[in-house]
């Protein structure tokens, strides 16, 4: 039997080996995952699973479910090896393809070889042949050996570990400051709970669902917002608006109800509330005839007391002037400027200031 290799094929045949070694000796700082990756001690793990469309033979990426990694709801950290389990399944995928390739390369240049009949070059091109398989094989599976010689971090592959982005909580937030006051701001949840006697005013329930409190900068309170119910002598409903109760006339034919407008049993008599429209802005007018002013979606009634919103830009609040007859700073020390763009008014002795110039 007469074998005839020629030289384009021989090298076709070097390069594909070649290659395959390539990939399976940068993939070989796998090796080091063999070892089972020690993901950090959490206390809340929870698994991320996927499932790969494309499998790897004799790997976990077998179509089966993978585990990404865990992430820890109590400090926010994602940590996942599946990079290094990637790896490994490709290293162990290459180093059987190589072997083959190898072993092919040596059997041919045995019976090139063999079947050389003394051909000097013939004979030459086997020994070539047969020289690099077991090179190739020698070095294939030296591969960790080499890479930990040049730099042992290039066989170490830790796990990945991202820290997730939380969602911003924001809710009312009743505590006292550090001269003993009692203060109510709109914080994170988290902010608040680490102030001093912190009280969490997150939602109530009422009338079937759940409302958000408001802050009421003039009280320093978080007050839950309801509907006013405005009624005329004949005890007929001529306007409702969603407010606070300071905002609702303590009269005996109006009534305010710890709810929207929209969830009380008035809500089919109610006239529209245009603070309710998800297009109203602050600032906008509550009804047509300008009587009152929509801020954070509720209906703000008559000239602004102190700390009450105000004017026609977003975070406008009523405050005192300085001697300077300027609005100063407010408690973040940031220079406040007077918002004169329209909106509600403040009351005697007030300015309308806003953060915005």
């Amino acid at each position: 039997m007469k074998i005839f290799l020629s030289q384009r094929g021989l090298k076709i045949l070097k390069i594909s080996f070649i290659l395959i070694f390539s990939l399976t000796l940068i993939s070989a700082a796998a090796l080091a995952s063999s070892t089972p990756l020690a993901l950090a001690a959490e206390e809340n793990p929870i698994p991320l699973n996927f499932k790969p469309q494309l499998t790897i033979p004799n790997s976990d990426f077998n179509g089966e479910q993978v585990t990404v990694g865990s992430y820890n709801s109590e400090t926010g950290i994602m940590t996942s090896d599946l990079l290094a389990k990637y790896i490994k399944a490709f290293y162990n995928y290459g180093v059987g393809v190589a072997g083959i390739l190898a072993a092919i390369v040596l059997m041919a240049g045995g019976v090139l070889w063999l079947t050389s009949a003394g051909n000097d070059s013939k004979v030459a091109q086997a020994k070539e042949l047969i020289a690099g398989s077991i090179t190739g094989i020698v070095i294939l599976f030296c591969s960790w050996i080499i890479l930990n010689t040049i730099n042992p971090e290039l066989v170490k592959l830790r796990p990945i570990q991202t820290q997730v982005i939380k969602k911003v909580n924001i809710i009312c937030c009743e505590f006292t400051d550090s001269q003993g006051q009692a203060k109510a701001e709109m914080l994170d949840k988290v902010v608040c709970l680490t102030r001093p006697k912190a009280v969490v005013k997150e939602s109530f329930y009422s009338m079937g669902g759940y409302e958000a409190y408001t802050l009421d900068v003039a009280a320093q309170k978080c007050i839950e917002p309801g509907c006013c119910i405005r009624k005329d002598n004949n005890n007929g409903i001529w306007m409702c608006y969603d407010t606070i109760s300071s905002q609702c006339p303590n009269t005996a034919s109006d009534e305010f109800i710890n709810t929207r407008c929209n969830k009380t049993k008035y809500a089919d008599s109610c006239p529209a509330n245009l603070c309710a429209l998800a297009e109203t802005e602050d600032g906008d007018a509550c009804w047509k005839g300008g009587l009152g002013w929509c801020y954070n979606k509720i209906c703000w009634m008559a000239k602004g007391a102190e700390g009450e919103p105000c004017g026609n830009r977003g975070g406008s609040l009523c405050t005192k002037p300085n001697n300077n007859e300027r609005c100063g700073k407010n408690a973040a020390g940031q220079e406040l400027f007077r918002d004169q763009s329209g909106g509600r008014g403040c009351g005697p002795d007030l300015w309308c200031c806003n953060t915005i110039d």
